[in-house]
């Protein structure tokens, strides 16, 4: 693996770990929009018992219970629309204040504003557009709950019964956890992406300083093979992102749902910038916090940060669970971590 600015690995890192208290931020805003769903549902599922109910009465209700899901993914979409476009904003600004923080007197290029705009505009998860797949979530919550109550209605089932396989219990899940846990995947993908995409722009617009990237696989615990196989690649930054010493395509990550990979800039040596200054010798990345790898992870890298700031990132309360090794950075982001709504997020980069 090549030599990554550890400046620039620090930073990234850090903005990476702000973006999941980003998610859990996120993730509470869902939430609640997901319960709006479930006072929607229950309120459409206590009248009558459904198992008397004619084939035109059945209908009615079914097009009624599309009504409260259909407004809870428009203020999804609404919702996660607004922070994609804070995010991208934000990572553009900070990877080009990084470059400039590295390389004392240079000014970073910015993307054009088309480019920009195409960020947040254009998104694509797993090659389709953004809005497709809110709509597609949209649809299959409203197919699962219908199914979920016609099911019932053959089965003979009362009203109480098929609210739990609908709205689930403490020791069985619903469909309705289905539909949160798709939507926060989706929101997080939706981050990671654009976040990537903002950060990429800013590279390929920066070429005289920044020669290559390469694929970082170890900001989770739970690496997939197929990242853990892209792991180390590397590919220029030229137009047509030639593979460094293999054959495998470039892509941006993330390139799965929940996916948290990122692509690290590889940036010239001083010599090759025309600079007669001593070259970091391989291995010994002097940073603040001491040599740092380019396969650090989120865990690796807050234990070597200061206390206080993992209390600041963490909380501390969950900061002296994870000193204690008794949770995980994964269980504590993925779970109620210390959130960060994009207001502070923003406060805290701008």
């Amino acid at each position: 693996m090549a030599e990554i600015n550890p400046k620039l690995l620090d930073k990234i890192i850090r903005f990476q770990v702000d973006l999941r208290r980003l998610e859990a931020s996120e993730r509470k805003k869902i939430e609640k929009i997901v319960r709006q769903i479930e006072k929607g549902v229950l309120a459409r599922l206590s009248g009558d018992e459904i198992a008397t109910f004619n084939k035109r009465k059945l209908s009615a209700l079914l097009t009624s219970i599309s009504e409260p899901v259909s407004e809870a993914f428009a203020q999804m979409q609404d919702m996660a629309a607004e922070t994609l476009d804070g995010v991208a904003k934000l990572q553009i600004k900070t990877a080009a204040a990084n470059i400039d923080e590295v390389f004392i007197g240079y000014n970073a290029a910015l993307p054009t504003t088309a480019v920009i705009s195409g960020i947040t505009a254009n998104t694509l998860i797993n090659g389709g557009p953004l809005a497709d797949w809110w709509a597609k979530q949209e649809s299959d919550t409203i197919f699962k709950f219908s199914s979920a109550i016609r099911q019932g209605m053959v089965l003979g089932e009362n009203n109480q019964q098929i609210v739990r396989r609908i709205i689930g219990t403490r020791t069985q899940p619903g469909l309705l956890d289905l539909t949160r846990n798709n939507a926060n995947a989706l929101v997080h993908t939706a981050v990671q992406t654009v976040a990537n995409n903002a950060r990429q722009a800013v590279y390929e617009q920066n070429s005289d300083v920044i020669q290559a990237f390469s694929w970082f696989s170890a900001m989770d615990s739970k690496v997939c093979p197929q990242c853990m196989a892209l792991a180390g690649r590397e590919w220029k930054n030229d137009k047509g992102n030639t593979p460094i010493g293999h054959s495998v395509p470039f892509q941006l990550p993330p390139i799965h749902f929940n996916d948290r990979c990122v692509l690290l800039p590889v940036t010239k040596t001083f010599k090759q910038l025309g600079l007669n200054l001593p070259e970091l010798p391989p291995g010994e990345r002097a940073s603040s916090l001491g040599p740092i790898s380019a396969d650090t992870t989120f865990d690796e890298y807050l234990q070597r940060v200061s206390k206080t700031q993992q209390d600041e990132m963490l909380g501390k309360g969950r900061a002296d669970l994870f000193r204690e090794g008794k949770i995980s950075l994964n269980q504590l982001l993925d779970g109620q971590g210390r959130e960060l709504t994009l207001k502070e997020l923003q406060q805290k980069y701008n």
